[in-house]
């Protein structure tokens, strides 16, 4: 058959396009079409004639020259990374204007770019694809592209926009998508069926989108660059809403932190993915959480929680009032400070003892107290002194104030010593004086008064 010649139409030339972004195309198209006719890996090689980008597939064809919107590609819209039928002509009108010698061979014929008039206009010169379906170059299956001109580097750039040719470690994959590592000193990349659409100055983790919303296939532009956030949020957030492992979560959650010092990642700022975080955290049983405000007006319940072995989580107010009477992923409600407060309280559990049932011993001592009672009277708010055989189911509380029933309830192993014995209940005694929790001024300054009541009295007995 005759050489026939296919004119282009190349009407828009992407002027900015150098030969990696044409390079791209090419493997765009490869890589495409692997996926399509399910056939072996794509291969990208040198040799004496050029750089080689081959795939396995069914071939290269005169139509797929034209402009229109390729069908099956629609079709299969959740698989494939082309969409508008003219990545491959921008890449080929980018090699001529960059003066880059392209062959590309098929089945169906071999296809090189030629400068000749347009048909029935000989003053138009335009460029079209000259295609020999008689040449020797022809193969058997697949389609391979030679490309004369280009470097090693520029190949690499064009390799770069995939994120199969990244080094990204994989971190977890979801229906939606899947999360990658980012790149130390690099910036966040997102990709759509494993091609680079945008970069992300301040997003912690990067992403492979693999089920596109309508608009995201409505932003995405003919170049497939620089495409707006707006566009691929909602299915990022999709990607993070589904993620199961505690790496990912524990990032996120931990950065929300630093949302007060402005450090934060962009991942954080949205409140859906803050809340998953937290929930997946707390469902290791080792965290609780709590807003900044509440380290100042909460305190006794913070250290409570700290000294159960949880480690706190510093929340953005927003996202704290959000956590409140919601369940992680075992169903267990969320640990905040509230939920901290009704575990210490259920933790409880007193045995109390009489009098008669004490020792000989135990009985002396705690004969002290009325002597103590003496020298320094109890507030009226106190009702009642009692002894337990324990206070807390998970550990030896020596003693525990309770301003709703006015019992100071005192450990009995604490009565094998006047010393033992007199610091509990002069602790406790604080707490109901000065109406106060631990580690506050208002706590401290009244043990600290009666430290000095009883220091007085001891000296002057002295004298």
């Amino acid at each position: 058959m005759a050489i026939k010649r296919f004119d282009l139409n190349v009407e828009t030339v992407l002027e900015h396009w150098d030969k990696a972004d044409s390079v791209r195309e090419i493997i765009a198209n490869a890589l495409d079409e692997q996926k399509l006719s399910n056939t072996a890996q794509i291969e990208i090689f040198e040799d004496e004639d050029g750089w080689h980008i081959k795939d396995y597939g069914r071939g290269l064809h005169h139509k797929h020259l034209t402009q229109n919107e390729d069908e099956e590609k629609l079709r299969r819209k959740d698989v494939v990374i082309g969409k508008f039928g003219v990545g491959l002509k921008d890449a080929l009108a980018t090699f001529d204007r960059r003066k880059v010698n392209v062959t590309i061979c098929s089945p169906n014929g071999v296809f090189k770019l030629i400068k000749t008039s347009k048909s029935d206009f000989d003053d138009i010169i335009t460029l079209h694809v000259e295609i020999d379906d008689n040449n020797q170059l022809m193969t058997e299956v697949g389609t391979e592209v030679i490309i004369k001109g280009i470097t090693e580097k520029e190949i690499e750039q064009a390799k770069q926009f995939f994120v199969q040719f990244s080094r990204a470690k994989k971190l977890e994959e979801t229906k939606f998508g899947t999360v990658y590592q980012k790149e130390q000193n690099e910036k966040a990349k997102i990709y759509v069926h494993g091609l680079k659409v945008a970069e992300e100055e301040n997003f912690m983790f990067s992403y492979n989108i693999q089920k596109m919303t309508a608009t995201m296939r409505r932003a995405l532009n003919r170049e497939r660059t620089n495409v707006g956030r707006s566009a691929y949020s909602q299915r990022v957030k999709d990607i993070l809403l589904e993620c199961k492992t505690h790496h990912i979560m524990d990032k996120l959650a931990n950065d929300l932190e630093n949302i007060e010092r402005g450090t934060n990642c962009d991942e954080v700022l949205w409140t859906e993915v803050s809340i998953k975080a937290v929930q997946i955290l707390n469902t290791s049983g080792k965290y609780f959480f709590l807003s900044a405000s509440e380290t100042d007006t909460q305190t006794d319940l913070r250290n409570i929680a700290i000294e159960s072995g949880y480690n706190p989580i510093y929340i953005p107010q927003n996202i704290r009032h959000k956590i409140t009477n919601i369940s992680d992923l075992s169903g267990n409600p969320i640990r905040d400070l509230i939920q901290v407060g009704k575990e210490y309280d259920e933790s409880f559990e007193y045995l109390f003892v009489d009098i008669d049932q004490l020792t000989a011993e135990e009985k002396k001592v705690f004969l002290y107290l009325e002597l103590m009672k003496e020298i320094i009277p109890p507030p009226k708010t106190v009702k009642d002194i009692l002894i337990s055989e324990r206070i807390r189911i998970t550990e030896d509380t020596e003693g525990v104030w309770e301003p709703k029933t006015g019992r100071i309830i005192i450990l009995r192993k604490t009565l094998e010593s006047i010393y033992r014995f007199s610091k509990t209940y002069f602790h406790e005694l604080s707490h109901a004086e000065s109406l106060a929790s631990d580690c506050t001024r208002l706590f401290e300054n009244q043990l600290s008064d009666y430290i000095g009541k009883l220091t007085q009295i001891l000296l002057e007995k002295q004298k």
